[in-house]
């Protein structure tokens, strides 16, 4: 079911069900259409009148997402760097990671992808810096605030 919001974020007294749902993203935005029914039995809402839903029932419990700039693309796929115990210390290992859909979790500062697999709830993924990560296994100085555990995602 989608409830539709009012200009606070509340919901506004009008919900419906969703009843399609395209299966392709848009490779611009990571969005993909839908549409739902709402009974407009007062007339409270017009034809093109753009307006906030949420969503209701699609939440993934226990599921990690990640920033999606800290996701690098390589010949086998996408990959994060993670920090890892090296010989020299800290170094940054690859790790390939299988992602989903695209998730708010911060009110748009940045976007989050669900991680199908390839993390394991406590690894260190860098996020900030990875342009200067010039191979696997090269040192590196991880700052609280340059490496971030993956956090639960618990918005949908």
């Amino acid at each position: 079911s989608i409830d539709l919001l009012d200009a606070s974020g509340q919901p506004g007294g009008l919900d419906g069900q969703l009843d399609f749902e395209d299966y392709k993203v848009d490779n611009e935005t990571g969005n993909f259409a839908m549409r739902a029914s709402i009974a407009n039995t007062d007339k409270s809402l017009s034809p093109g009148q753009f307006v906030r839903v949420r969503l209701n029932g699609a939440q993934k419990t226990n599921a990690l997402a990640i920033p999606q700039r800290s996701v690098l693309d390589g010949p086998t796929g996408k990959y994060v760097y993670v920090v890892s115990s090296g010989e020299q210390g800290k170094v940054a290992m690859q790790k390939p990671v299988t992602l989903g859909q695209w998730v708010n979790l911060d009110q748009g500062r940045d976007n989050y992808w669900i991680v199908e697999s390839g993390l394991d709830e406590g690894d260190e993924v860098i996020v900030d810096g990875v342009a200067r990560i010039f191979f696997p296994g090269m040192p590196v100085n991880p700052d609280s605030a340059d490496a971030a555990a993956s956090a639960p995602a618990t918005d949908g």
